[in-house]
C-alpha cells in the first residue's frame, strides 16, 4: 500500500513540473498597447532612482523623475520605453536602458443584464468620474 502511494506522489510531482511553468505567475505584468488610466511600472537599468510606478492621469501621461511628465497612452510598451530612452538620453543619461510593463489595467467593458433594444457591442467614451468622489470640491450653481 505504502508502494502505491509513493508512486502517486511521483506520479503527482512529475505532472505538477510539467505543468507548472505553463501557469501564468499571479501578478504578472504585460506587454501591449498602454491604455489611459492604466497601472505602467517603468524601469531604467542600474538607475532605481528613475523607477517609476503609477496609473497613467487622465490626459495619458505619467510624471518621471528628470524628465517630467511623458504622454504613453496609445503607444505599445516597446514604444513607450523608446521614447523614454530618447528622453533620458537627451542631456541626462549615456545610452538609458527603459523596460516598461503594464502592472494593471483598466477594464473598458459594461455588462448590461437586460434585454437591449438593439443586441451587439456599443463602445463609450472614457470619461473622468473623480469629482463624483471628491464632494467637498462640488460647488453651487
Amino acid at each position: 500500500m505504502q508502494f502505491h502511494f509513493i508512486k502517486l506522489l511521483l506520479l503527482a510531482a512529475v505532472l505538477l513540473g510539467i505543468t507548472a511553468p505553463v501557469l501564468p505567475a499571479q501578478g504578472e505584468r504585460s506587454s501591449g498597447v498602454i491604455g489611459r488610466m492604466d497601472n505602467v511600472e517603468i524601469r531604467v537599468f542600474r538607475e532605481d532612482d528613475l523607477t517609476t510606478r503609477g496609473q497613467l492621469s487622465a490626459d495619458g501621461t505619467i510624471s518621471m523623475p528628470l524628465i517630467g511628465s511623458v504622454r504613453i497612452e496609445g503607444l505599445t510598451t516597446d514604444q513607450a520605453a523608446a521614447a523614454i530612452t530618447r528622453k533620458l538620453a537627451d542631456g541626462y543619461l549615456v545610452k538609458p536602458e527603459v523596460s516598461v510593463s503594464i502592472e494593471a489595467r483598466i477594464r473598458r467593458t459594461v455588462t448590461v443584464l437586460a434585454r437591449p433594444s438593439v443586441p451587439g457591442f456599443s463602445s463609450f467614451p472614457l470619461i473622468d468620474v473623480s469629482p463624483l468622489w471628491k464632494p467637498w470640491e462640488w460647488r453651487a450653481a
